[in-house]
């Protein structure tokens, strides 16, 4: 995995990239996850309260299962 941290304006862009998983299954699991956990993260840092993660893991793990094609 790598992170890269930019600056975006008065903002921070962060690019986290994880490689070497070994199936679709995996990069649709792995995906979701990475994408509650940093949504978590964003939403602590603007002072909001996360959505609850495991109903927001299952929404974006659907939707990566959409998005990422089948081999």
């Amino acid at each position: 995995m790598t992170f890269e941290l930019s600056e975006h304006g008065e903002d921070v862009l962060l690019v986290l990239t994880h490689r070497r998983l070994p199936d679709r299954s995996g990069m649709v699991m792995v995906s979701g996850g990475w994408h509650t956990h940093l949504q978590v993260l964003s939403d602590h840092l603007v002072g909001r309260d996360p959505q609850p993660f495991w109903a927001s893991f299952g929404r974006l793990e659907g939707e990566y299962e959409k998005r990422i094609p089948a081999a």
